[in-house]
């Protein structure tokens, strides 16, 4: 077996950067001083608050007459928890068994996933870029058995013999035994031939006797010699996320930010499932608990950030706004699995929605390369829900209600070959015209309707009008010609 070890060395600050607001309070290692309080005392600084001068264990109030201007959260295990478990449904992409180190802390066994991603180092350079995407600073190492990995990420060693007994889960009153015996690494208490010259091993047995099983239960699970099993995540079946802001935002332009983090999340949730969003709903939430409701439909599952963003927005432009938004919260909806497609419609508009198409060609203003099912969504978010259709056909012989519209590109659409032989472009009622103002083509067929329904009996023609257009054609019981649509 193969571990890899991720430790988040900034976790506790970094969980709060979902509150900021953008600029440069975002990255815990911007040049604003921050630090994470627990109990009233600093656990945890960032690059500028330590090289400010403030020291760990530190009271808050030390730190504030050391740098006035200081920045400080308190901590949130729940929070820690939460996006902790986030993470690790993210990397569950990777591999099936991503196990929970708690506080800050992934296990992920790889064995099984070197095929795929080539090996150790290209699979842990993408981990590394997600969580760094994320917002997530990391170290990771790997070995043999999960203890050793984790121990080495978060020591940032490369060998267990140079691990500081202080960074492993050993009590701290046996750290200090073996500190006053001046051992302050696992080195001599492993009995392998890599321990170094000068630090020879402890005898085990002796060490069992001095310290307890605990201590020789511990050093076999981390050497391999007892068993250390873990217990997997099993992934959330729904994709459901909040964002609590410290300031309220006033404007759609400001919310925009906050809703990139959320459609972030949500892209990553996607790609680990294979999944894709037919339906998404965001919930905006004002002081005194006010709420609106934003759905956003897509005429394809979408699954990337800036598809699903993208609607979002044109969406956000024409929706009611609350005043003084708090909170956000996005779901996902109408999951369905994820198909990798290529279709583009070459367009050429004019001056029409200028802007509104990404990817411009060169040709003239308003040319672009426009995937059709992105397309649609882009014009049901401006012009309304109502405005594309799909068509479904229904079991009627009467052209007029042989057909129904449906959602965009619903499934089992409207796929007949005699009906794909007819005009999408119909009449209703049908015009009626002269015999001399069209030659026939080919006919006649004979569409006639039972006696249960409204009595129908035609003979159509495929026909060309004298405007060149062709078109079909019908004569009635009564020998009169009609128009009943042109075909494209």
């Amino acid at each position: 077996m193969l571990w890899l070890g991720l430790h988040f060395p900034r976790f506790g600050l970094e969980v709060f950067a979902d509150h900021l607001q953008p600029g440069p309070d975002l990255d815990p290692e911007s040049k604003t001083p921050k630090v994470l309080i627990e109990d009233n005392r600093v656990i945890l600084t960032n690059t500028a608050a330590a090289e400010a001068g403030i020291a760990i264990d530190s009271t808050l109030a030390t730190a504030h007459s050391i740098l006035p201007a200081l920045h400080h959260c308190n901590r949130d295990v729940g929070k820690e928890a939460q996006r902790l478990r986030f993470l690790a449904e993210t990397l569950y992409r990777f591999t099936s068994m991503v196990s929970l180190q708690p506080p800050n802390g992934l296990l992920l066994e790889v064995s099984g996933s070197l095929k795929l991603f080539g090996d150790i180092g290209r699979l842990a350079e993408q981990v590394n870029t997600l969580c760094c995407s994320l917002g997530h600073e990391i170290d990771h190492r790997t070995a043999a058995t999960p203890q050793a990995a984790w121990l080495l990420a978060r020591s940032r060693q490369s060998r267990l013999h140079q691990v500081p007994l202080r960074a492993t889960d050993l009590e701290p009153a046996v750290v200090e035994r073996f500190a006053n015996m001046g051992i302050h690494t696992l080195g001599p208490l492993l009995s392998t031939k890599e321990s170094a010259k000068d630090t020879p091993d402890l005898p085990e047995k002796e060490l069992g006797k001095r310290f307890g099983p605990e201590l020789l239960n511990y050093l076999q699970r981390l050497t391999g010699r007892l068993p250390d099993p873990r217990n997997g995540i099993s992934p959330s079946p729904a994709f459901n996320s909040t964002l609590h802001l410290l300031d309220a935002i006033s404007n759609k332009d400001a919310l925009l930010f906050p809703m990139q983090r959320l459609a972030l999340e949500l892209h990553h949730w996607l790609v680990g499932r294979q999944l894709g969003a037919e339906r998404i709903l965001w919930h905006f939430v004002a002081q005194g608990g006010r709420a609106i409701t934003l759905p956003v439909s897509f005429a394809r599952a979408q699954q990337g950030k800036e598809a699903l963003l993208n609607i979002s927005k044109l969406k956000l432009e024409q929706a009611e706004f609350p005043a003084d938004v708090l909170t956000l919260r996005l779901e996902a909806k109408r999951l369905v699995p994820w198909h990798t497609r290529s279709q583009e419609l070459l367009l050429s508009f004019p001056g029409a929605f200028p802007g509104a198409f990404p990817g411009a060609l060169p040709g003239g203003p308003g040319r672009a390369s426009v995937a059709i099912d992105d397309l649609v969504d882009q014009l049901n978010a401006r012009l309304g829900m109502e405005t594309c259709h799909s068509i479904r056909e229904t079991d009627q012989h009467s052209p007029e209600q042989a057909w129904r519209k449906v959602e965009p590109f619903a499934r089992n659409g409207f796929v007949d070959k005699q009906a794909a032989c007819r005009p999408l472009w119909l009449f209703d009622p049908p015009w009626e015209l002269a015999r001399d103002e069209f030659t026939v083509l080919k006919g006649p067929e004979r569409i006639q309707t039972g006696w249960w329904q409204k009595a129908i009996s035609r003979d159509y023609y495929v026909a060309r009008h004298n405007n060149g257009a062709e078109c079909w054609t019908f004569v009635d019981a009564q020998n009169r010609w009609f128009l009943h649509g042109y075909f494209a």
